[in-house]
């Protein structure tokens, strides 16, 4: 996930300057990083069941496979304009 946020910030806009963001002042301090060995999905969903935790993404596909293994999706609904579960 932390290599996808800085594969993000190196594009620059708005999705890297947000990436950066993240990268820089969010993750240090609330965020502990669990270094897994697969695929970033795959991680941040066997994560999230281990740690009980729930998932806040933007990405569908990963919200249905997280959805379908019990895990609690956090998403935006554009046409609400808020996030839902």
């Amino acid at each position: 996930v932390v290599r996808e946020l800085w594969l993000l910030s190196k594009k620059g806009g708005r999705r890297g300057k947000a990436a950066a963001l993240v990268l820089n002042r969010l993750i240090p301090v609330y965020f502990s990083i669990a270094s897994l060995d697969g695929k970033a999905d795959d991680d941040v969903l066997k994560l999230a069941k281990e740690t009980g935790g729930f998932l806040v993404t933007c990405d569908s596909e990963l919200r249905r496979r997280a959805e379908k293994s019990g895990v609690t999706v956090i998403y935006y609904r554009r046409a609400l304009r808020r996030f839902t579960t």
